[in-house]
């Protein structure tokens, strides 16, 4: 209702009035000079009059409120209550609404990202059971048939565990419409928890939060390791986590640590956190990190994956793998320099270094680091791998060490044979020889990756 009609209405209320005649001037008098009708509460079928002091609104409510309110019915209807309140008293009353009301809006917002799905998650070897368990939990009507009720997911920032969240999310929407889903970071709702702590009506509003999120069937819940200090939030959320449990519907919670690693959370949580199945998710290893790399170039209308090299995308995963938020930012960059450069040839790792020249980046491998980490692994001196010994388990060794410097450091075959002092068809055999046993040994390949990581 706009500011006219208000005053009308106020002004056919108090006019109305069924007040004694000798009290007639000075309640117009008071009426007209001090008070303004704020708004009508439809929905609470309450009218809200302000007036500018604490001392007229006891005169009125003192001498006229009975008057007022019977003329309120009259006009507006039976239900309706009539409140006289101080402007500074109003203002509260709207702040806490407001607040309420945004609790209320971001509960019932699913806030599921409709860009993270299973298809656009690349799956590196180490996280075939992650993705596996993730799908099965999205495809499943019934959390108590798979008992991995809750799914606890953990490890290092930006290696996807958001993704696997909002993959669940929108692959149960996708085959289960009805259900309804909710993602939240643990930080938001701790902030949540801390309003209606800060409200008139704790009780009220912490009960609120129980029952809205009560009405959900899925609770995904991120980064919980931001909530392990703060005691109230805890509480309330602990009360939400048993009653998804207890009622079968599932919740999926990720954080940077394992559960037995979150020591600020009490053993009812730890236990409860590891009573379903908990599942680290790894690093994508350098085979996994161009994949995604290539995804997101294909995925940017202004890079053509077409003009990037091999070795360019080598350059950046290498430089940048360490998690998918550093590549993000690095292509980022890479854009840039791509919109206001005149060069329509091809990305190659000449261009990429001056992109990020001013980084300052420091190389995460050296050939030094190689060598001495392939000789640790195999007991043998580092010197002996830079030899002409033809010891098998040298041998080997040797050929690893040739393998993860052109794969690592994307040395070219000639200054990888002339580190190793040996000509190019005996670097071009190591290096085939070792894609050969990736290929039929799997154990073999576990070592190679495991190597890779440590590097």
């Amino acid at each position: 209702m706009d500011v006219n009609n208000l005053i009308k209405t106020w002004k056919d209320i108090y006019s109305s009035t069924n007040i004694n005649e000798d009290w007639r001037y000075n309640f117009f008098k008071l009426i007209e000079s001090s008070s303004k009708l704020a708004e009508i509460d439809q929905k609470n079928n309450c009218i809200f009059v302000t007036v500018n002091a604490t001392f007229e609104k006891h005169i009125i409510n003192d001498n006229f409120y009975s008057f007022l309110a019977d003329s309120t019915k009259r006009k507006l209807g039976e239900n309706y209550k009539l409140k006289i309140i101080t402007e500074q008293e109003y203002e509260e009353i709207k702040e806490i609404e407001e607040k309420q009301e945004k609790i209320e809006i971001e509960i019932k917002s699913d806030s599921l990202n409709k860009r993270f799905t299973f298809d656009t998650f690349i799956v590196s070897d180490k996280n075939v059971l992650l993705y596996k368990a993730a799908m099965a939990i999205a495809l499943s009507n019934d959390s108590s048939n798979l008992n991995w009720n809750p799914f606890f997911l953990h490890g290092k920032s930006g290696l996807g565990k958001t993704h696997i969240l909002h993959s669940i999310g929108n692959e149960i929407k996708k085959n289960f419409p009805e259900k309804r889903i909710k993602y939240a970071e643990a930080k938001d709702f701790g902030d949540i928890v801390m309003r209606a702590f800060e409200s008139d009506d704790i009780n009220k509003n912490i009960q609120n939060i129980f029952n809205e999120y009560a009405k959900y069937d899925c609770l995904l819940i991120d980064d919980v390791q931001f909530i392990q200090s703060r005691k109230k939030t805890k509480e309330v959320f602990f009360n939400i986590f048993n009653f998804f449990i207890n009622n079968n519907k599932q919740i999926v919670v990720t954080s940077d640590q394992d559960p037995k690693e979150l020591k600020d959370f009490e053993e009812r949580f730890i236990t409860r956190f590891k009573g379903g199945l908990t599942v680290r998710i790894y690093p994508p290893d350098q085979k996994t990190t161009e994949e995604i790399l290539k995804l997101k170039i294909r995925k940017n209308e202004k890079l053509d994956i077409n003009k990037f090299t091999n070795e360019s995308i080598k350059w950046i995963a290498n430089n940048f793998g360490e998690n998918v938020r550093f590549l993000e930012g690095a292509l980022n960059r890479l854009i840039l320099y791509v919109i206001n450069s005149k060069n329509d040839e091809k990305i190659n790792v000449n261009f990429i270094s001056e992109v990020f020249e001013d980084l300052d980046i420091e190389e995460k491998s050296s050939f030094d680091s190689i060598i001495n980490l392939v000789a640790k692994k195999y007991g043998i001196n580092q010197k002996d791998i830079l030899s002409k010994s033809r010891k098998k388990d040298i041998i080997i060794a040797r050929n690893i060490a040739i393998f993860l410097t052109r794969e690592i450091l994307h040395y070219s075959l000639n200054d990888i044979g002339r580190k190793f002092n040996k000509d190019h068809s005996t670097i071009m055999y190591a290096i085939n020889k070792i894609d050969k046993n990736l290929n039929e040994n799997e154990e073999f390949k576990e070592v190679i990756d495991d190597l890779k990581l440590k590097l």
